[in-house]
């Protein structure tokens, strides 16, 4: 966001779910080619490979802030860090928790996506159960949904 102008951030991040969803694609693409002994391999290998490639050629357009405390012992700086972040967990929060339409969004997508999960397992079981499923069937019925999703999204 810090990169895109103001104007275009709602197309960016219409492209960055539409890419989400074709990550999703390309997982079911593996899911279904893939020997079963092989998913999970592959699997942590892309995961893996991810942030190396994100640190070796993404370019990072914040700038540090110069570093302070050099001198602390490694225990001092567990501490600060645990801290930090505890308190920027406890801002996020409050800052939901004492906005009404925050709050609101966020029940209301808390319960959207249990639905939703909800629905989803039960049908994978149901396909399972009485029609027989198996991973393959499953990773091309999800790459259909997930080739609708790239399209609604971008």
């Amino acid at each position: 966001a810090d990169v895109v102008h103001e104007n275009k951030r709602a197309a960016v991040f219409s492209w960055i779910t539409g890419l989400f969803s074709a990550s999703h694609v390309l997982g079911n693409v593996l899911a279904r080619f893939l020997p079963q002994n092989y998913i999970f391999v592959v699997s942590i290998a892309l995961l893996i490979f991810c942030p190396v490639y994100m640190q070796f050629f993404l370019v990072e357009t914040v700038k540090l802030a110069p570093r302070k405390n050099q001198e602390l012992g490694f225990c001092t700086k567990v501490v600060k860090v645990v801290n930090r972040r505890y308190k920027s967990m406890r801002n996020a929060a409050e800052i939901v928790i004492f906005s009404p339409t925050l709050r609101g969004i966020t029940i209301v997508s808390f319960f959207y996506e249990l639905g939703m999960s909800g629905i989803s397992t039960v049908l994978l079981y149901y396909l399972k159960a009485v029609f027989g499923f198996n991973k393959n069937q499953f990773s091309e019925l999800l790459m259909m949904v997930g080739i609708g999703s790239i399209f609604s999204q971008v």
